[in-house]
């Protein structure tokens, strides 16, 4: 188990805590809906699992209330651990709304590669078989989350590469990547991974 501190000077803060608040919304309608009251504490969390054989945890108790108080939190502590086996919003499966988390949460993980691709090439070098696993992979979601949704490469002869044990290729061209190829903890571990190997 992984606690990633994400503090004010860290570069995912912003994204994390809209995230945070995005899923401790949907826990609360949730709750809410299913018992009338919808009521979280410290240390209560979402756990998403991966494809990759980890898990991810996000708050429930904090991101809505600072929120609602306009404030900004000072830092959120994101946990990383073995797959739960069991997708949770709180005490609630969440798999009848795959479609709609992956809508709001795929476009982090595209402005944060186009925010940051530029350090990247000019970190890892301008030659993409040449980067890290972490921004190679990251090059092949982002693109396929620009058609449809789906694993596209130009050039078939490109290398496949491999990011804690999810492999992609040319021969998956075509394949949708949500829940074939990744999760949404995928992206948000590949996240942190990706801005861990960034100076």
């Amino acid at each position: 188990m992984a606690t990633i501190h994400l503090n004010s000077s860290h570069r995912l803060l912003d994204d994390f805590n809209n995230i945070s608040i995005v899923l401790a919304s949907v826990a609360i309608s949730i709750q809410y809906l299913q018992s009338g009251s919808a009521i979280y504490n410290h240390g209560d969390y979402a756990a998403l699992d991966g494809k990759c054989g980890e898990s991810i945890r996000i708050p429930l108790h904090g991101p809505v209330q600072v929120a609602m108080t306009n404030q900004y939190p000072s830092y959120i502590d994101i946990v990383i651990e073995g797959n739960t086996g069991v997708q949770n919003v709180g005490q609630q499966r969440i798999a009848g709304l795959n479609n709609a988390i992956d809508g709001i949460i795929s476009p982090y993980f595209v402005n944060f590669y186009e925010k940051h691709q530029s350090d990247a090439r000019n970190h890892f070098g301008t030659t993409y078989d040449i980067w890290p696993s972490e921004w190679r992979i990251g090059w092949v979601l982002r693109n396929a989350f620009a058609h449809d949704g789906k694993v596209h490469y130009r050039n078939l002869n490109t290398p496949s590469v491999i990011w804690r044990g999810i492999t992609v290729s040319p021969a998956n061209q075509g394949e949708v990547v949500m829940r074939n190829i990744a999760d949404v903890a995928d992206l948000l571990i590949l996240l942190i991974d990706m801005d861990n190997v960034l100076p």
